[in-house]
């Protein structure tokens, strides 16, 4: 005889309602009668489905819930029922086909891999899953089955998502020469994420993107975007801006360009008014160049030795007093590691009017 009919023979009127202590002494007078045992089994079905029927019984769980890698993170189940005859005699964890861990409460626990898992606050109800170290294969639905008597299996179901916030960074290449070849002249990481994580530039300076992804033995990506322009000299300082787009999140990484160059060289002061005995004017050369100018050299175009009348000063020609020497072209060499510019300021001395008129006869004697 079955032990759901022994119960039943011990069992309590006053626990059921009226209609049910009505099925209940019927089935007690049904065993005296019945002589099978396959009549005693459909008997039992029918009496048990009475039972669901009539007896509201929940599974409680986080529906939804996020870990991140190497963390820990804990599955509450908790049952609940609006009988108070009804009894848990199992509470078992289970993702896809496999057992995690099983609670009874007469015979206690057993963990399939107890290095990462653990069944914790147990009671005559509910029983939670611990899962230490959290691994990405760890992401997925967990199934919580509770076996009740004489209720029978209740489910639900929690989703883990697993993530893992990624590292960024940004650098410009400094070892980036002008020249007419393509080139990456900055470089975005974004390393060890969990979605991968969505890398755009915004340039003042055209150019291009290559983007790299690498999904990693732990279930991180790293994704690396490179941009890449023909690099003149005039693009050395101009800002870029890396946008790392992470969980609908933009992280932005501002930079500055670094292209090297020889030195560019302008030379200015001369403004077509150097004329004969003026003093006080003077040449300043220019360079600009990464890297940093380290010399300037004045000379003139000819190959002669500078005036007499001038000075040399770093990058700047000073002319004491202006005269005929001074009407010539100079030179202004600028060097740095990467080698050497020059530029030429053409010089016409001019002389003034009253002075040329100073040497005609009838000017003479009126001044005398």
């Amino acid at each position: 005889m079955s032990g759901f009919y022994s119960s039943m023979k011990r069992v309590d009127l006053k626990q059921f309602h009226d209609i049910d202590k009505i099925l209940v002494m019927q089935f007690q007078n049904m065993m005296k009668l019945l002589q099978t045992t396959e009549m005693m089994m459909a008997y039992e079905f029918c009496l048990h489905k009475r039972f669901r029927a009539r007896v509201a019984q929940d599974v409680s769980v986080t529906n939804k819930l996020t870990s991140m890698i190497g963390a820990d993170v804990t599955l509450p189940c908790a049952f609940s029922s609006t009988d108070p005859i009804v009894r848990v005699t199992q509470i078992m964890w289970m993702k896809g086909n496999a057992k995690l861990a099983v609670y009874n409460p007469q015979h206690g626990t057993h963990v399939e891999d107890t290095t990462h898992f653990q069944m914790v606050d147990q009671s005559a109800n509910s029983a939670t899953l611990k899962i230490s170290g959290v691994r990405y294969t760890d992401e997925g639905e967990y199934l919580c089955e509770v076996t009740t008597f004489p209720g029978g299996n209740v489910k639900a179901t929690t989703s883990m998502t697993v993530k893992a916030i990624p590292q960024n960074s940004a650098e410009a290449n400094t070892k980036v020469v002008a020249g007419d070849q393509e080139q990456v002249v900055a470089t975005c990481n974004s390393v060890n994420g969990r979605p991968p994580a969505r890398i755009t530039w915004y340039a003042a300076i055209p150019g291009n993107v290559s983007n790299n992804m690498v999904n990693n033995t732990d279930g991180t990506y790293t994704v690396v975007s490179q941009y890449l322009l023909t690099p003149s000299w005039t693009a050395d300082g101009m800002p870029v801006t890396c946008i790392i787009n992470y969980e609908s999140t933009d992280y932005n990484i501002p930079l500055k360009l670094s292209v090297q160059y020889t030195p560019v060289v302008t030379i200015e002061g001369f403004d077509d008014n150097w004329h004969l005995n003026r003093n006080g004017v003077y040449l300043t050369c220019n360079g600009k160049g990464n890297p940093p100018p380290t010399s300037y050299i004045w000379k003139t175009a000819d190959g002669s030795p500078l005036p007499a009348s001038v000075r040399a000063k770093d990058n700047v020609l000073y002319v004491d007093e202006v005269d005929e020497r001074v009407n010539r072209s100079f030179l202004c060499e600028v060097t740095n590691a990467l080698g050497s510019r020059a530029s030429r300021q053409d010089v016409l001395v001019r002389v003034l009017l009253w002075k040329r008129l100073s040497h005609w006869p009838c000017v003479t004697r009126i001044n005398e």
